[in-house]
């Protein structure tokens, strides 16, 4: 799997980043979960903090097109209105 990130920008409004880019693979298309491993890795942020948007395979090639990848930045303790 090889990874062309086309757009990395951070919404401060939703507190996160986000990224498009495009994936390049061999056989078969790969799971949502390979994908979100591989770019975890290849952005240093937990899996977990991940969510992929849509995946469009381009016609008759081994690419995928993905926009966008974000990173939720997790909540840090009880919220403040009150709950938890």
């Amino acid at each position: 799997m090889e990874f062309d990130i086309t757009k990395n920008s951070r919404n401060e409004l939703l507190q996160r980043r986000e990224i498009d880019f495009t994936l390049r693979f061999d056989g078969a298309t790969p799971r949502r979960t390979q994908i979100t491993g591989k770019l975890a890795a290849l952005l240093n942020v937990s899996e977990k903090q991940m969510v992929l948007d849509s995946l469009k395979t381009i016609l008759a090639r081994p690419r995928l097109r993905v926009r966008p990848v974000s990173m939720i930045a997790l909540s840090r303790g009880p919220r403040q209105n009150g709950r938890t």
